[in-house]
């Protein structure tokens, strides 16, 4: 059993722009309002080099020319568009006030380069930004980011990392490429004494992310499955 908590363990923590004219805004999307690029995030556009610039109802996306993102473009187009529903229901909202900057990275050493440390995805709510990297081997965390920027939308600043952080993990529900997965692992480590505390966690949501940041993440989401 202990050979199970350390694959999962293993998995998830290795877990200037050209637009496009055939890639035309619809009727729908005149009435958003699109957010200005802000000084960090024309900084990382312009570090980036040359960019193809997808632009939606509710988001841009940038992908570097002749990237892995770009290959498989369609189908990373659908899949934030699920994404958006998805926390949309969530969170109860009938459409973003005003739209997000979504780029696409090669590889977590990139995601290093830029912010310091390899993130598989990064979201900074302020610039209306967030960052993922897609890959053969990391998929993008859509849901996850996303759910960073939206909630931060209708909740403003949260008091606590673990109730954004448990909305974040119920909101993507998956574990490398397995679709709802999480409540199975969750009782896992439940069964199998893992879990924190219950009170230590919302209390201290933080020192239980320094101790095993894997627990303590996949724990909050059941705050919000209750």
């Amino acid at each position: 059993m202990k050979n199970i908590v350390l694959i999962i363990s293993v998995l998830l923590l290795t877990g200037c722009s050209e637009t496009s004219d055939n890639h035309a805004i619809s009727n729908r999307e005149h009435s958003i309002k699109y957010p200005a690029k802000t000084a960090l995030t024309m900084s990382i556009l312009d570090t980036l080099g040359p960019l193809r610039e997808y632009k939606r109802s509710e988001y841009i996306l940038y992908c570097k020319r002749d990237s892995y993102s770009e290959r498989h473009i369609e189908g990373l187009l659908i899949q934030i568009e699920e994404a958006i529903l998805r926390i949309k229901t969530l969170l109860e909202m009938d459409r973003l006030s005003k739209g997000v900057h979504l780029i696409m990275l090669d590889s977590r050493e990139e995601m290093g380069r830029l912010f310091g440390h390899n993130y598989k995805g990064l979201s900074i709510r302020k610039d209306d930004l967030a960052l993922f990297v897609y890959n053969s081997e990391t998929r993008p965390y859509f849901r996850h980011e996303l759910f960073h920027l939206m909630a931060y939308r209708v909740w403003g600043d949260s008091k606590t990392r673990l109730l954004n952080e448990g909305g974040a993990m119920y909101a993507d529900n998956r574990c490398l490429s397995y679709e709802n997965p999480i409540i199975v692992i969750n009782k896992y480590l439940l069964e199998t004494h893992k879990w924190f505390d219950f009170q230590d966690l919302v209390t201290d949501f933080q020192e239980k992310v320094s101790k095993n940041d894997l627990i303590a993440y996949f724990q909050s989401y059941t705050l919000h499955d209750a």
